[in-house]
């Protein structure tokens, strides 16, 4: 998520040494560069770095300039961080490292609270920016301190804050103490975003160099169950006729199924997700990845607490006029990613409706629901309206930003029908 559209500085020192700091980035940028840039980190519509906007510099100059400036002010830093163009956001953060690496204990603590308000505010918005940071202002400042901070960040909707909190642990494992990075990659095992599993499988493979049976072990637990990217990851050191013993997979798999549709005949709302995730399909309930941000938009919405046992918030839908279903009604998936969805077969939409006559408004969560509802009712009569995903793999936007727009745009539909 990208919170300039221009970026400006007041006339003052760090402003100007913010702006220097620029010019010698555009200086050396290439527009060759710039769109291969571009491109590997995914900025087009609707990829994980979508709006981002490259310079064209790599990343050996950027670290030179950032060693140029050494004696640069944190205002300086919190401007290039603040800065929509990437690389000046990467050099921000090398500039915070080295700061970090010549603090005593209080300047390293000031650094690190920054950077966790950094990345709450989200500038430090992709995965080279979350893993040439994290190891050092998270996982070398908790080294001698608890950890609960890497476990709250696991729990956070934000794809880049939960990869913060498993890419901090590579500290931690590189000097022997795995326990924290085993139990981080149970937690975000089945993620649903693809750069979560190869973070997970990256962290896994660097516990299997200090301790290979106990990385042997985790793989004995959820090795049959895990993405399969996480798990080519996990073993790579090991020889070729062990992975092939450890990726050795069922013939067939079965098709997954969705859930019952959450409706009461007086229902005027249809919220349609594409097909339950990993997580949800485990615990046989909507959207149970904790990461996700369906629950606590509903609540707002429609005036419940999201902490209420389950069957309560379903009940405060019902109660609320909003019915629940998916689109994919069964299919095969790799992990919880809906491009990850082969051979679907829709719900039984048509015979809902006619259960609930009175729905006046379908609402997608997300463009995958709305894609999938298109492709398999292209004569679909309602007025449909697509919202931002809850998936916390949608990371382009923040959860206020999602709040609002879900707000927006039920409220503008509310009025039409007026």
């Amino acid at each position: 998520m990208l919170f300039h559209d221009t970026w400006k500085f007041r006339l003052t020192e760090n402003a100007m040494t913010a702006n220097g700091i620029l010019a010698e980035l555009r200086a050396v940028a290439s527009d060759e560069k710039r769109a291969v840039l571009a491109r590997f980190f995914k900025s087009g519509p609707g990829e994980y770095g979508e709006g981002d906007k490259f310079l064209g510099v790599m990343v050996p100059q950027i670290r030179a300039i950032a060693k140029n400036h050494a004696g640069a002010s944190t205002a300086t830093e919190d401007a290039l961080l603040a800065s929509p163009w990437h690389e000046a956001r990467e050099c921000g953060l090398f500039l915070m490292c080295n700061r970090f690496l010549r603090a005593n204990e209080a300047g390293r603590a000031a650094i690190h609270a920054r950077y966790l308000a950094s990345a709450a505010a989200g500038r430090v918005n992709n995965w080279d920016l979350v893993d040439l940071s994290a190891p050092t202002l998270v996982g070398q400042f908790l080294a001698d301190k608890t950890r609960k901070i890497l476990y709250d960040l696991a729990a956070k909707p934000s794809l880049w804050e939960n990869r913060i909190a498993i890419v901090s642990t590579l500290y931690l494992v590189r000097r022997g103490n795995l326990d924290d990075a085993f139990q981080l990659a149970e937690k975000l095992l089945h993620h649903p975003h693809d750069l979560m599993h190869k973070a997970v499988g990256w962290v896994l493979r660097e516990c299997g160099k200090r301790d290979a049976e106990r990385l042997r072990a985790f793989l004995r637990r959820h090795g049959g169950t895990m993405p399969r990217t996480a798990l080519r990851y996990a073993i790579e050191r090991f020889d070729a006729a062990e992975r092939k013993r450890w990726l050795a997979a069922p013939a067939e798999k079965p098709f997954l199924k969705s859930f019952a549709p959450v409706a009461r005949a007086d229902a005027e709302l249809l919220i349609l997700g594409s097909m339950p995730g990993e997580e949800s399909l485990r615990q046989a309930q909507y959207y149970a990845f904790p990461q996700n941000a369906f629950w606590r938009i509903a609540g707002a919405l429609f005036g419940f607490d999201p902490a209420l046992p389950y069957a309560r918030r379903l009940a405060a839908l019902k109660k609320a006029r909003v019915a629940l279903w998916d689109v994919v009604g069964t299919c095969h998936r790799e992990g919880s990613l809906d491009s990850s969805i082969k051979d679907a077969v829709p719900n039984d939409l048509p015979s809902l409706l006619a259960r609930c006559p009175r729905l006046r408004l379908v609402a997608c969560n997300g463009g995958a629901s709305y894609a999938a509802l298109r492709r398999f009712f292209p004569d679909f009569t309602l007025p449909v309206v697509r919202l931002p995903s809850t998936s916390p793999a949608a990371a382009r936007l923040s959860f206020e930003r999602k709040l609002d727009q879900w707000r927006d745009a039920l409220s503008e539909n509310q009025r039409k029908r007026k």
